[in-house]
């Protein structure tokens, strides 16, 4: 949030990790060899953005997603754009989500609820027919 003020959405770094130093070389300049090496050992900061979908809506929609984006795994905090999403598989999902779990999305609104979360935060909050849009929890 703080760097959106800032910087254009290109130049936000998708994830950010917290190293304990800066390796160096002998001259003292950053070895970006083992920068890039350490930073692959390390876990994301938010370890919420690597939480798996729980509930049936969520499984059902990350489902919808993978097949659209040709994405395996997909992640609560995942957002479409970052997965390879674009103007015209915005139009497919909206299109299949509005005859798989009869909630319209406007395709204007789409921008701000990009996130798996976030979109089913919203599909839920449609007054849908689907009775399996409620939260409780499914087995892993």
């Amino acid at each position: 949030d703080f760097c959106a003020k800032y910087l254009p959405d290109y130049m936000i770094p998708s994830k950010f990790y917290l190293i304990d130093k800066m390796p160096l070389t002998s001259n003292g300049k950053v070895n970006k060899e083992l920068l890039s090496s350490d930073i692959m050992l390390n876990k994301a900061i938010d370890e919420e953005s690597n939480m798996s979908p729980i509930t049936s809506l969520q499984k059902r929609l990350a489902d919808l997603w993978g097949r659209i984006l040709d994405v395996k795994d997909i992640y609560l905090h995942d957002d479409f754009f970052d997965l390879g999403g674009h103007s015209l598989s915005v139009l497919e999902l909206v299109s299949r989500i509005q005859d798989e779990f009869k909630a319209k999305i406007p395709t204007h609104k789409f921008c701000s609820m990009s996130s798996l979360k976030k979109m089913c935060d919203y599909i839920k909050s449609q007054d849908c027919s689907d009775d399996d849009l409620d939260s409780e929890l499914v087995e892993q």
